[in-house]
C-alpha cells in the first residue's frame, strides 16, 4: 500500500500528464516522497513568464513551471563572487597542461557540431572563457573573422590572453557599446540567475546569433556542495526563454558522454 506522499506525488504527476513525467523523472523521487512542499505557488517562470509554478523540495526551493516545464533551483542567497572564485573554478576547469585526452574529444565532438553554424564573417563572443581552451579549438578548426573571450576571472583571463586570445576581463552585464554576431554559451547559461537581465543583454548587444549548449537530464537535488546550476532547461524552455525575437534553427541532443560527462543540449537561435 503506498503511503500518503506516493500518493500525492502520484496525483501531481498525473495531473501535468506525459510531458511533466519526462521533466520529473530526472528529479531525485526520494526527496519528493520525503518532501512535504510540493504545491502549486505563484512564481513566474524566467522562461515563459507564466505565473504557475510547483515548488519541489524546501530547502533550498526548486520550483518547476507548469507550462514550459523549466526547472529552477532558488540558491539566490549564495554569494556568488565567492563559490566561483573561491570553489567552482578551482573545482569544475582545468589548466590547459592539464586537459586529457578525453576531455578534449568531447570538445572536439561539440565543435563539429556547431562548426556548420560559425560564419567566417561572424565576429564570436564566448561567455565565460576560461583558461581558453575551446577558444583555441575554435581557432585552429575555423576560419572567424574576429573572437572575444570573456572571462571574469582574473587568472583564467591572463592564461586566455598569454595563449593569444583576445580577452574581455570584466562582468558580462556591464559590457557596453558593443556589438557583436554570434554569442558562444557552452554550459554557462545555466549559471546565470536572472535570465531576464541575460536577454536584455543578448539584445543590447546586438548578437544575430546564439549557440548554446546546456545539461538536460540531469538529477536535481538540494544537496551540498552546490553545482552552480540555477537553471535546467528543456527545448520548449529555451524558445520561450529566447521569445519571438529569436527563432529556433537547429538543435542536437548529445548521447551521455559526447560532448560532456551527461546529456546535453545544443541549440542554435537566429534573430527574426
Amino acid at each position: 500500500m503506498m503511503n500518503e506522499h506516493a500518493t500525492r506525488a502520484l496525483q501531481f504527476f498525473d495531473k501535468f500528464g506525459k510531458d511533466f513525467m519526462e521533466v520529473c523523472q530526472y528529479v531525485e523521487f526520494g526527496m519528493l516522497m520525503k518532501s512535504e512542499s510540493y504545491w502549486s505557488c505563484t512564481v513566474k517562470c524566467m522562461c515563459c513568464e507564466n505565473n504557475t509554478s510547483s515548488i519541489i523540495g524546501k530547502d533550498p526551493d526548486i520550483y518547476i513551471c507548469h507550462s514550459c516545464y523549466h526547472v529552477f533551483r532558488d540558491y539566490s542567497s549564495i554569494d556568488l563572487k565567492k563559490f566561483y572564485n573561491e570553489y567552482y573554478r578551482s573545482k569544475h576547469t582545468e589548466a590547459p597542461q592539464k586537459i586529457d585526452k578525453d576531455k578534449m574529444e568531447k570538445d572536439l565532438r561539440m565543435l563539429n557540431i556547431i562548426k556548420p553554424w560559425i560564419k567566417s564573417t561572424h565576429t564570436l563572443f564566448e561567455l565565460g572563457s576560461a583558461f581558453g581552451n575551446l577558444a583555441s579549438l575554435l581557432r585552429n578548426n575555423i576560419e572567424i573573422k574576429d573572437f572575444f573571450c570573456c572571462e571574469i576571472d582574473d587568472k583564467m583571463a591572463k592564461e586566455c590572453q598569454i595563449r593569444g586570445h583576445k580577452v574581455i576581463n570584466e562582468d558580462f552585464f556591464k559590457i557596453k557599446n558593443q556589438q557583436y554576431d554570434c554569442f558562444l554559451g557552452i554550459d554557462v547559461i545555466e549559471h546565470i540567475l536572472h535570465l531576464p537581465e541575460l536577454i536584455d543583454k543578448i539584445r543590447e548587444l546586438s548578437f544575430k546569433r546564439i549557440i548554446t549548449q546546456v545539461p538536460v537530464k540531469r538529477e536535481i537535488h538540494n544537496r551540498l556542495p552546490w553545482d552552480g546550476h540555477f537553471h535546467y532547461f528543456n527545448k520548449k524552455s529555451l524558445i520561450e526563454l529566447f521569445g519571438s525575437e529569436y527563432e529556433l534553427v537547429f538543435f542536437y541532443d548529445t548521447k551521455k558522454g559526447e560532448t560532456q560527462a551527461g546529456e546535453g543540449l545544443i541549440t542554435v537561435f537566429d534573430k527574426v
